[in-house]
């Protein structure tokens, strides 16, 4: 019995058990610190609108407590072959166009019928480009307004480089309307703002003004470029907002600053979602005070280098264009 190693005292066992218990309480409380924050991170948004990759319930689409003002329309559904010899592009105010692949057709995908399609070439970025006059589709000039349509991208279409959609625009009396600052060219005359989709289907503000997003045109890196801010999702995503095979509603709103002030808006939905809040925008300097919002830019094109040109024949269309004085909302 003198042999045997003395017993630990009574109240060891215990000790060991509550420090086990404190250091699993506290490898908990790490873990949950941890995951907290890696939550906070996924939820943030960078500034040109960072992608969280968390999901969130969707919210219903925001709608109009009231309908707008329609100021002008074009559904195409007056179109050639009906009675009158007015084409699309008189309705529609065109004065004038660099590229015109596009045509009514009696039959739209989903079921829709008189639509615009749009043909995008192989090899080539082009589609269609054609700049609409306010006065020529009996709009006054405004100082805001609401630009929306639909666009429709065929199952197969390659989102390939940065593609360019419709947009506002305005230009000085008597300025050729190809001119309109845009295309790497910013000219203080004349502003303009579209719609961009990028190669991970996520779509940006692509902006010529002299300031906006918190940079100005001529930044480093931002000249020849634009000024652009991301579509930002309810759940913080950006990647994947345009979808190929269905109808997505998008949305403008511009409205002019004081001029040679930064507190001009632009706004953008998507299916009745804003995604895209910007509120420094100098459209207009103090030596272009006389500038309006005068212009619609039906601009749908494949941007960037040869090796951003689709490679094959590639289809859109497009549907129900309006100029509305406020919200219009998703596509009913």
């Amino acid at each position: 019995m003198g042999d045997r190693a003395p017993r630990p005292g009574r109240g060891a066992q215990p000790l060991r058990r509550r420090a086990l218990v404190l250091t699993l309480s506290l490898l908990g409380l790490v873990v949950a610190v941890v995951i907290g924050r890696v939550a906070d991170v996924e939820l943030r948004q960078a500034d040109d609108g960072g992608a969280s990759t968390r999901s969130a319930p969707r919210p219903a689409p925001e709608v109009p407590a009231t309908p707008p003002v329609t100021l002008w329309s074009e559904s195409f559904r007056a179109a050639e072959g009906d009675d009158t010899d007015e084409s699309w592009e008189d309705r529609s105010g065109v004065v004038a166009a660099s590229r015109t692949n596009a045509e009514v057709v009696p039959e739209g995908p989903s079921g829709r019928d008189h639509v615009l399609r749009i043909t995008f070439e192989e090899d080539s970025r082009w589609g269609a480009d054609y700049r609409h006059a306010f006065d020529a589709m009996g709009v006054e000039p405004q100082e805001e307004v609401h630009f929306s349509y639909d666009v429709y991208f065929e199952p197969e279409f390659e989102f390939i480089g940065d593609g360019k959609m419709g947009g506002l625009a305005g230009i000085r009396d008597g300025m050729d309307p190809l001119d309109t600052s845009a295309g790497g060219s910013y000219d203080e005359s004349s502003f303009s703002v579209r719609a961009m989709w990028r190669e991970d289907r996520s779509v940006v503000m692509y902006l010529y003004a002299r300031h906006g997003n918190g940079k100005d045109i001529d930044d480093r890196g931002n000249y020849g470029y634009g000024i652009t801010k991301r579509f930002v999702q309810h759940d913080g995503t950006a990647a994947g907002v345009l979808e190929q095979g269905r109808w997505h509603r998008i949305e403008h709103r511009v409205v002019l600053n004081t001029p040679g002030e930064n507190d001009g808006l632009y706004e953008m939905w998507i299916d009745g979602y804003k995604g895209i809040s910007v509120d420094d925008i100098q459209y207009r300097t103090a030596d272009h005070e006389e500038l309006r919002i005068n212009q619609v830019m039906t601009a749908y094109f494949f941007g960037g280098g040869e090796d951003q040109f689709p490679t094959r024949e590639n289809v859109a269309f497009t549907d129900e264009w309006a100029l509305t004085d406020g919200y219009r909302g998703p596509t009913p």
